[in-house]
C-alpha cells in the first residue's frame, strides 16, 4: 500500500508542474493532464496513470502516458512480486469529447517469483520489458471532467533476462539457472476510468 501512494504523489506532482509549464506557454485551449486507473492493459493487472496532452492538430491530438504498477507477495508458499512502468505515445483521431486512440509504447517490469513446498524451493528474479499497441475508444472533455476508455493492449514480449535457483530440500543441494528468454505475444485489453483536470 505504501508504494501505490507513492506512486500517486509522484503522478500528481507530474500533474502540477504541466500545469504551471501550461499557463507559462499559453497552452490552454484544451485541458490536457488527467490521471487514471486502468484494469489490465498496458501493465498486465492494473496501473495508475498519467496522460498529457501534447499537441493539438487538425486531425487529432497527441499524448504521452506513464504509469506503474506493484504487487506484492501472494502467500509464503507461492508468490510473486512485481513492479512495473509503462510508457506509450498516444494519437487521438476525433472531435469533441469522443476519441479513437491509437499507441505505441513499451512497459518495463520487475519480478520476483517464489515457490516453495515440503521437497524444494525454487525462486526466480528477473527484469523484462514488453512491447505495446494500442487500439481503443476514449471519453474525454476538452473542457475536463471524466475520463474513460477502452482499449485492446496486445502485448509482445522484447527481451526478459532472469536468475533462478533451485534448492531441494531431500539432497540438499541447489540448481543456478540464469538467461535470457522471452514469453511470445499475447492478446489483451484493458478498461480505464479516471479524471482530466479542469485547472
Amino acid at each position: 500500500m505504501k508504494y501505490l501512494f507513492l506512486i500517486i504523489c509522484i503522478l500528481f506532482s507530474l500533474i502540477s508542474l504541466s500545469q504551471e509549464e501550461d499557463i507559462e506557454n499559453g497552452l490552454n485551449l484544451i485541458k490536457r493532464n488527467s490521471l487514471y486507473l486502468e484494469m489490465g492493459g498496458v501493465a498486465g493487472f492494473y496501473s495508475v496513470n498519467y496522460d498529457r496532452i501534447l499537441e493539438q492538430k487538425k486531425s487529432g491530438l497527441t499524448s504521452f502516458s506513464v504509469g506503474a504498477t506493484y504487487w506484492g507477495k501472494i502467500d509464503y508458499s507461492d508468490g510473486r512480486t512485481n513492479f512495473g512502468i509503462p510508457v506509450s505515445y498516444n494519437y487521438l483521431i476525433g472531435k469533441n469529447n469522443h476519441h479513437l486512440e491509437l499507441g505505441i509504447g513499451i512497459t518495463f517490469l520487475y519480478y520476483k517469483f517464489l515457490f516453495q513446498n515440503l521437497y524444494s524451493k525454487e525462486e526466480e528474479k528477473g527484469i523484462a520489458s514488453s512491447f505495446l499497441l494500442k487500439c481503443g475508444y476514449r471519453y474525454q472533455k476538452p473542457t475536463g471532467g471524466m475520463f474513460y476508455k477502452v482499449t485492446f493492449t496486445p502485448l509482445l514480449d522484447a527481451v526478459r533476462y532472469y536468475k533462478k535457483v533451485i534448492n531441494i530440500s531431500i539432497t540438499n543441494t541447489s540448481f543456478i539457472e540464469k538467461g535470457f528468454g522471452n514469453n511470445g505475444f499475447f492478446p489483451w485489453a484493458g478498461i480505464s476510468v479516471g479524471y482530466t483536470f479542469k485547472k
